[in-house]
């Protein structure tokens, strides 16, 4: 995990320009190239943080651990703390973009979104996904948890399938009764 260090967090004994290299190789002229001299050193470092950064490190390092700590807490009685939890994932979530294309990542969270409770937080943990990656069995299984997501989450069947280039004029809708589908996708 890249992460960057202000200068003021650093600590150390004795700066790298005062080192002793503990090996050192030199390989001498060759013709086309010159001289060069390679040097090894030892160093080391010990990484510290306050505890209550732990799990936005954490996660950051591991989106797909993340999200599966706000969904373990939504199984626990305090369904404020997942919300709390999944707040703390938003100010970086939009840069898990390289990691969306894994489906389990995007599973977790249409999971943990359709439960949270928080249509705001859940629209931005959807955010950095594509829709057209959403299987159409996903989005049936959502479909009736999706009344507080914003308009442009919304994960109804009609809508997805829509969204996906399919056929939605027999669709279902979360009841079992079929249903016409939406007239146009702007017109609401």
């Amino acid at each position: 995990m890249a992460a960057r260090v202000d200068a003021a967090e650093l600590c150390y004994t004795r700066p790298s320009v005062d080192l002793e290299p503990f090996e050192s190789e030199h390989e001498g002229y060759t013709g086309n190239a010159g001289n060069t001299v390679e040097h090894w050193y030892h160093r080391a470092a010990v990484v510290l943080w306050p505890r209550e950064r732990t799990f936005v490190i954490r996660a950051k390092a591991s989106p797909r651990w993340g999200i599966g700590e706000v969904a373990k807490s939504l199984r626990a009685p305090n369904p404020a703390a997942a919300i709390a939890m999944a707040q703390r994932l938003v100010p970086f979530w939009a840069n898990v973009r390289g990691q969306t294309e894994k489906p389990a990542l995007f599973d977790a969270t249409l999971k943990v979104a359709a439960k949270l409770g928080d249509p705001s937080v859940a629209a931005a943990l959807l955010q950095p996904f594509a829709l057209a990656a959403l299987k159409p069995k996903a989005a049936q299984r959502l479909g009736s948890t999706s009344t507080g997501f914003p308009r442009h989450f919304d994960l109804t069947p009609p809508s997805v399938f829509r969204e996906l280039g399919g056929n939605t004029s027999r669709a279902r809708n979360p009841s079992g009764r079929e249903q016409p589908s939406d007239p146009a996708p702007n017109a609401r």
